[in-house]
């Protein structure tokens, strides 16, 4: 539910219009949660409309390189010491995850392990067409080979088209795997997609462009992902949502790390089955899903970023800023 004193319509304006409209509204702290993405508009923020700037979720994949965004909200797993250099943005990092996860209240429970009752390993991915890559189909074709008698299912909603998915068909026989081996789903209501990790024992996350909310869901559904870390933001959104949980071990570095960790969970059914079974309980009592906790810490990083903002200052902008600071405290 959202608490808000004031809710804006903005869509449909031009980015100086939405940047005159922002100032006119007295806004201390400016949150871009749009990106670059369909109908965002964050270059409005290069007019610097208001004195603090940050971006955070929304078509956060890399650094938005506007010198006008102060900071990006970020954490330890996403943004490693060392990656600063990636980001024209200074680093405003979280003590957990950077996002936190309610899950939905019709999920169903977990299933138990479904490779105890079909004799084989079933993996699945339930990404957007788009993040399908070359690099990630290789690295899956290399998986199922050392895997002989398994499976994998895949769904998103462009498969809901023939061609997409004849298309994708065409992509995968290149590869040399038996197609019967894959299965295609496309689009389902939510409650029937978040069901459909029922029949996954182990997912698998694309790369580079690493899964987000997917990861969420399959994990709330007792399923472990093998994730591939990369080095911009959008491809360690898993590296941080599974380090958040617990689940360090199932975050890789490498193209060889990445076969070999979905390899050997696939051989090791008895642990993959007890995982299963608590891996709900395990990711509610993480600060993933512990939504007080990450509001309390994210009203702490938005002050750090005001003081700092009050700190670094020029004498001719402090009276500003002060005046500003006197409304936010």
């Amino acid at each position: 539910m959202w608490s808000v004193s004031e809710w804006h319509a903005i869509e449909g304006m031009s980015d100086i219009n939405a940047a005159n409209f922002v100032s006119s509204q007295s806004i201390d702290i400016l949150i871009d949660m749009g990106g670059y993405g369909d109908a965002g508009l964050i270059q409005a923020a290069a007019f610097k409309p208001a004195p603090v700037q940050i971006k955070w979720v929304g078509m956060q994949c890399a650094t938005t390189g506007l010198p006008e965004i102060d900071w990006m909200i970020t954490d330890r797993w996403e943004t490693p010491a060392g990656f600063e250099r990636f980001y024209s943005e200074r680093l405003l990092k979280l003590p957990d995850g950077y996002v936190c996860y309610t899950p939905p209240d019709y999920a169903p429970v977990p299933s138990v392990l479904p490779a105890i009752s079909t004799g084989h390993v079933t993996f699945g991915c339930f990404n957007n067409v788009t993040k399908l890559s070359d690099k990630t189909l290789y690295l899956w074709t290399r998986i199922l080979a050392r895997v002989p008698q398994s499976r994998l299912v895949l769904r998103c909603p462009q498969f809901s088209q023939e061609a997409i998915a004849d298309a994708f068909l065409r992509r995968w026989t290149r590869l040399g795997i038996d197609p019967a081996r894959l299965t295609i789903l496309g689009r389902a209501a939510h409650p029937d997609f978040i069901a459909g990790y029922r029949s996954i024992d182990i997912a698998l996350d694309p790369a580079p462009y690493s899964g987000g909310l997917t990861t969420c869901e399959a994990l709330y559904m007792g399923v472990p992902v093998v994730t591939l870390a990369g080095e911009f933001f959008a491809a360690r959104h898993s590296a941080s949502h599974l380090s958040n949980v617990g689940l360090h071990d199932w975050v890789t570095d490498s193209a060889d790390g990445y076969v070999e960790r979905a390899v050997t969970a696939a051989n090791d059914i008895n642990s993959l089955s007890a995982l299963r079974l608590g891996l709900r309980a395990q990711m509610l009592a993480s600060p993933l899903c512990d939504a007080a906790r990450f509001g309390r810490n994210l009203g702490i990083a938005l002050r750090q970023a005001w003081r700092s903002a009050c700190e670094d200052a020029a004498p001719a902008d402090l009276k500003n800023l002060n005046q500003h600071n006197a409304v936010a405290a």
